[in-house]
């Protein structure tokens, strides 16, 4: 028995994951634009410190969570593999 996505299911998983990377590369441009009188980075920083699971800052560095987010699309998708 042959496995895999369907065709529409494959094109919609190269649609997402490039709208993810292009959305992630924006967001983290944009995370050092002016927010009053600190930038965006820092006032995240602030509100994420209260939150043990984000608290370690990698949301607003590097790839800000990229990997964590992709991963969660690609294993629900992995379900409708025929």
């Amino acid at each position: 028995m042959e496995r895999g996505f369907t065709r529409r299911d494959a094109l919609v998983a190269l649609d997402f994951v490039a709208d993810l990377v292009v959305a992630t590369s924006a967001g983290m441009a944009a995370l050092d634009g002016p927010a009053g009188v600190s930038t965006r980075r820092a006032a995240y920083r602030e509100a994420f410190a209260e939150v043990p699971e984000l608290a370690d800052d990698t949301a607003l560095t590097g790839r800000g969570r990229l990997d964590d987010r992709s991963a969660v699309f690609l294993d629900g998708l992995a379900l409708r593999r025929t």
